[in-house]
């Protein structure tokens, strides 16, 4: 379609990070998102370019504000340790989400990690 457009929401880290974390079997692949990859702009860049006639034509960083939604999400999440174990999730599980979201809250605030919203468009020329 000519003029199309789609929106990415993803979290990133810089090209560097992403290359030298590669394939290790970190905690969060083990534990929270078996077989999970973060990307970077520069490799979302780079796919776009590579297999479409599209282009990123805006990007949003918010990884800073992020940090605080994690905060919130972990001190609701501790508030309500009872309700969790009441779903039958074990004190090690909860643990290890608290872990999960102080984790990702440090890497947000400190910049290792980042949140982006992409804007991609299929400029009018490639109709």
């Amino acid at each position: 379609m000519p003029g199309g457009r789609f929106g990415l929401q993803a979290i990133v880290q810089d090209d560097a990070s992403v290359r030298r974390v590669g394939e290790t079997y970190t905690w969060v692949r083990k534990y929270i998102f078996p077989g999970g990859q973060l990307s970077s702009i520069e490799s979302i860049e780079d796919a776009v370019r590579r297999n479409t006639t599209m282009r990123i034509t805006d990007r949003l960083s918010f990884g800073r504000h992020y940090a605080e939604t994690l905060r919130r999400w972990r001190s609701r999440f501790e508030t309500r340790a009872a309700d969790v174990a009441r779903l039958g999730f074990d004190e090690t599980f909860r643990r290890m989400w608290s872990l999960y979201l102080a984790y990702s809250e440090a890497g947000f605030r400190t910049g290792y990690l980042d949140v982006n919203q992409i804007t991609i468009a299929k400029p009018a020329a490639c109709a």
